[in-house]
C-alpha cells in the first residue's frame, strides 16, 4: 500500500526489532547464569567430565548469542525495510565481536 495509509502488517517489522532487542540482552544474561550455575556447581569437587563439558559449552552458547544477536536483528531489519537500523545492528555487532576478540586476547585468565 503506497497510498499512505497504514495498516497492521505496516508496524510487524519496527515490533520485531524492538521485541528482539529487548529479548537479546536478557537470552545473553540468562544463558550467563546457567554457564556460572553448572561450572560453579561443582566448585572446589572433583567434577563430572560432563559437568565441565555443558559449563564451556553454555559459555560459547552465550558468546554466540551476545556477538551474533545483533547482526540477526540487522538481518530482519534489512529484511522489513529499516536500513538505517540494519546499519546500527550490524556496526554494534562488528563493535561487540572485536572487543570481545581483544578482550579475550589480552584477557589475563
Amino acid at each position: 500500500m503506497n497510498d499512505g495509509s497504514t495498516s497492521k502488517s505496516d508496524a510487524v517489522g519496527p515490533l520485531t526489532i524492538a521485541g528482539l532487542t529487548l529479548c537479546w540482552p536478557v537470552t545473553s544474561a540468562g544463558l550467563l547464569y546457567l554457564s556460572f550455575v553448572v561450572t560453579f556447581s561443582t566448585w572446589k569437587e572433583k567434577s563430572d567430565p560432563a559437568v565441565e563439558f555443558a559449563g564451556k559449552a553454555l559459555f560459547v552458547a552465550t558468546l554466540v548469542v551476545f556477538v551474533f544477536g545483533p547482526l540477526c536483528i540487522a538481518g530482519i531489519a534489512h529484511k522489513s525495510g529499516m536500513r538505517r537500523t540494519a546499519a546500527v545492528y550490524a556496526v554494534l555487532s562488528g563493535l561487540i565481536l572485536v572487543c570481545t576478540i581483544i578482550q579475550f586476547h589480552w584477557s589475563p585468565l
